[in-house]
């Protein structure tokens, strides 16, 4: 049972936020990271000319310090520092846009991207009616909190929109339930 506040859920009064809210930020569900990828890049080539303005449209992939495996963290010596992550052209093998590398919540605080794809860890997931910090110790922080707070700054790092990939199924239909939309990879995106 979800947990009830007034006599609503949580996911139906996220969901009469991001209805009510009158603004164009897209929230999206990704099956996989190749869709996630697949709509970034058709977004950038075709809504933002392929960034051939001067403020080039950055995205990139960002996952929980303790979420799990996904794909190598910027941080890491062998991905080299975060600076150039999100600041070198998108063609650049260095480049934020070229989603092979991902920020945590240490690396990403207090820095936008355009559109930010976020791998939704199993640090975090819905069970038995809300968000709940994973019983797996190998995912699991000093303090609940601080798993919440590595969300709270993750989730709000796009500028212009959010795709998450989410691997487990019951915090997927929650999100799904709070009104978030599925992204269908290539051709999804049109001018």
């Amino acid at each position: 049972m979800e947990k009830k506040s007034r006599g609503r859920s949580d996911a139906q009064k996220a969901k009469e936020v991001t209805s009510n809210a009158g603004f164009d930020y897209p929230l999206l569900l990704a099956n996989s990271k190749q869709d996630a990828d697949d709509y970034a890049r058709d977004l950038q080539r075709i809504l933002h000319e392929d960034n051939a303005k001067v403020d080039a449209f950055r995205m990139g992939w960002l996952q929980s310090s303790h979420g799990g495996k996904f794909i190598p963290e910027v941080a890491s010596q062998k991905n080299g520092p975060i600076g150039p992550w999100y600041v070198e052209p998108p063609g650049s093998p260095n480049s934020c846009c070229q989603l092979s590398s991902a920020c945590t919540e240490f690396s990403s605080q207090g820095l936008e991207l355009s559109l930010a794809l976020f791998n939704w860890g199993q640090d975090l997931q819905y069970r038995e009616g809300s968000l709940a910090t994973s019983e797996t110790p190998a995912y699991r922080r000093q303090q609940d909190h601080y798993t919440f707070g590595s969300y709270r700054v993750l989730l709000s790092r796009g500028r212009n929109g959010l795709i998450v990939k989410c691997d487990d199924q019951q915090t997927l239909d929650f999100l799904v339930r709070c009104g978030m939309k599925e992204c269908r990879g290539a051709n999804a995106v049109t001018a």
